[in-house]
């Protein structure tokens, strides 16, 4: 997920994807100069991909505290490329890294 309001929490974006379906995970990138703040982005992890695609369904381009949520589904596909499903549309992005 992406365009993360800056004053959400993972505690927050938790309890809002946790109507989808049990998180697993839930975590917003730290910037690493002031660790208290997150970059505005993060990752989500299900039980279940039935709850990840609905959560992408209804959260992508939600307004979460005045900003236009971001949300994805992604995996590690053929040959080590990241996939991101934005709305049903797929995205190739960069190689995986390690």
């Amino acid at each position: 997920m992406a365009s993360v309001h800056e004053n959400l929490s993972d505690d927050d974006i938790r309890a809002v994807f946790e109507a989808f379906g049990r998180v697993v995970s839930c975590s917003l990138v730290r910037d690493v100069s002031d660790p208290e703040t997150h970059c505005g982005y993060g990752y989500i992890e299900f039980e279940n991909p039935e709850s990840m695609d609905e959560a992408v369904k209804a959260m992508d381009q939600y307004d979460l505290g005045g900003k236009m949520l971001r949300v994805c589904a992604c995996a590690w596909g053929v040959n080590g490329v990241f996939q991101a499903m934005y709305s049903s549309q797929l995205v190739r992005a960069s190689p995986k890294l390690g």
